[in-house]
């Protein structure tokens, strides 16, 4: 008696209902298109403007806005609220950052900035060390996407750059002078 074994084709994935047969579901990662995004993303935050709050206010929004995770209305989030243009947006740029290299060839760029902050909570929240730890989480965003884009280090911000830390910080010169990293120390952020 023979036995027939019938071999199975591979595996496919599943067609995308959104998009006609043949087109790519991948596409190119731009760092200025993340940047983009995560600018919006603060400008749009519901009730107060960004700039205007506390300094672990504005750290803890860039934070939640790197996780997929703002508010896109007034006590609403992403999950909450899922087909909604802004969750979609938010989760667009956390899934984009999640494909951009980190601090190391093993970890996501938005792995990295988190588990930076997860450290700096972890470690009791001082106060002190929040804009040591801030500037390192944007100075490397702004390295790593300027090195998928392509760019070298360069001692003046991008236009998308300056747009976000101005979300985030204001254009008040103190502001700016604490808060916006050094661009001169870019070239050395790990």
């Amino acid at each position: 008696m023979r036995c027939l074994i019938r071999r199975r084709p591979p595996l496919l994935p599943a067609p995308n209902p959104w998009r006609d047969p043949g087109h790519d579901l991948n596409r190119s990662v731009n760092g200025g298109e993340i940047l983009e995004g995560l600018t919006r993303i603060i400008e749009e935050w519901p009730r107060e403007k960004t700039a205007a709050k506390l300094e672990e206010d504005r750290h803890l929004r860039f934070i939640l806005a790197v996780a997929g995770y703002p508010e896109i209305d007034v006590s609403t989030r992403p999950f909450d609220w899922p087909i909604h243009e802004r969750s979609l947006k938010a989760l667009e740029v956390s899934r984009m950052l999640d494909d951009v290299e980190g601090a190391s060839k093993d970890t996501s760029l938005r792995s990295s900035l988190l588990n930076r902050d997860m450290n700096w909570r972890w470690q009791g929240k001082r106060k002190k060390e929040l804009k040591n730890m801030h500037n390192q989480c944007l100075e490397l965003l702004f390295k790593q996407l300027r090195k998928l884009d392509g760019e070298g280090p360069d001692d003046r911000y991008r236009w998308q750059e300056e747009a976000l830390l101005g979300a985030l910080h204001g254009y008040d010169n103190n502001r700016i002078h604490a808060w916006w990293p050094k661009m001169d120390l870019l070239d050395g952020c790990e």
